[in-house]
């Protein structure tokens, strides 16, 4: 009993209108993990207070006064880096990408519904250990591709690696286009889908793994894919606990999971995110692009990710005027590695159906691809002790 309590990692509330305390320490009662630690019932001098407890994570009411609960998060993210935020609100699976966005840059990590769920609880509290090293992963190794914007080539990256890591590397491998409104994985991979993610992830029945292999598509190289919605408005359908679901049961069906990201920061975008093992952070070598990329750097070092951050920077020119060393400066974080700009392979292979390992093995951008497969599946003990200041690319 005495190293359970020692273990215990501590929650506290910031509750102006009292409806979340009580609540919590119910649903505690069947987490032995965590351990309710105190409640303080202003905005004002919340931070300090936060910061004398130290606990592992808050839950703030952010329907009390949305102004004043961003307001506490930024301040208590300043003087508490270790804490873990989440946002407690009735009107968060509805929040628009700007609410979100002002949300996560004030520090907020997570988001739980009110009334309190102890499932959805349970989960978010999963992510914040997630986070701190204390859960033990399955076997499957999540990687989730991420740029800014579109027009980066996040889809022709995501599935020629998934086809790259099952061919070359002789992984199983799967890929999540979770891209719901504009995906195209399916079609890349020239494969039709019957079932798609939103079948099995809607939150209402947690998909099992004859459930996600009813559902996959199997590519001629053995990598599997799945499908985004059909309809545009299917994706409506798509909850971030269905994903998070999806994802656990994926892991541990395959060596790598592949997830395709949207371009923004929704709560299904951050449960991809929170779940991953390493994150490719996409980027151009653009000034625009880099701009672009270090914003978002800046909001995935405020939710605690930058130690899961690999930079992949496309379509690299041999005459280009921005070099990997300017990149580096400007995003504060090294190049991990930098694939040559090759259009025409590229859209000859897009246009005949076929990946890239098929259709133009000897390409130099594929060579990238096949090397990016590489450090991506080298255990600790193969990967090279890195001599020069910047790493390897």
């Amino acid at each position: 009993m005495a190293e359970e309590e020692r273990t215990a990692l501590a929650i506290v509330t910031i509750d102006p209108e009292g409806r979340l305390s009580e609540g919590l320490e119910k649903h505690l009662e069947a987490l032995s993990e965590w351990s309710f630690s105190g409640n303080f019932s202003r905005w004002e001098g919340c931070s300090t207070w936060v910061a004398q407890q130290n606990p592992a994570a808050a839950l703030l009411d952010l329907d009390a006064n949305w102004e004043k609960a961003l307001e506490a998060a930024a301040e208590i993210t300043r003087f508490s880096p270790g804490t873990a935020l989440l946002g407690a609100s009735e009107k968060a699976k509805e929040a628009g990408g700007d609410w979100l966005l002002r949300a996560v840059r004030s520090g907020v990590r997570d988001f739980v519904k009110l009334p309190l769920d102890e499932g959805e609880l349970r989960e978010a509290l999963f992510r914040v250990e997630q986070g701190r090293g204390g859960v033990r992963r399955s076997s499957g190794r999540v990687v989730t591709l991420f740029s800014a914007k579109g027009g980066c080539g996040l889809t022709t990256l995501a599935v020629n690696l998934g086809i790259i890591l099952a061919k070359d590397r002789e992984k199983k491998v799967a890929l999540i286009d979770l891209d719901l409104e504009m995906g195209d994985a399916s079609f890349l991979m020239n494969l039709s889908p019957s079932l798609t993610v939103a079948d099995l992830a809607d939150g209402a029945h947690p998909a099992g793994p004859d459930d996600i292999k009813r559902a996959l598509l199997t590519h001629v190289s053995g990598a599997q894919v799945l499908a985004r919605p059909q309809q545009i408005a299917q994706a409506e359908r798509v909850s971030e606990e269905g994903v998070d679901g999806v994802i656990r049961a994926m892991r541990t069906l395959f060596d790598f999971v592949l997830i395709d990201a949207p371009h923004n920061f929704s709560p299904v975008t951050l449960r991809a995110l929170d779940s991953a093992d390493a994150i490719l952070l996409v980027t151009l070598p653009y000034l625009s692009s880099i701009m672009d990329t270090k914003r978002t750097v800046e909001v995935f070092r405020s939710l605690g990710y930058e130690k899961r951050l690999l930079v992949v920077v496309n379509r690299k020119g041999r005459d280009d005027d921005v070099g990997t060393e300017d990149i580096k400066k400007a995003l504060d974080l090294p190049v991990f590695i930098s694939l040559p700009e090759d259009y025409r392979e590229v859209t000859k292979a897009s246009n005949r159906g076929l990946s890239l390992w098929e259709c133009a093995p000897r390409a130099e951008i594929t060579q990238g691809l096949l090397n990016l497969g590489k450090m991506l599946t080298l255990t600790d003990e193969e990967k090279p002790k890195r001599k020069r200041k910047f790493g390897f690319f």
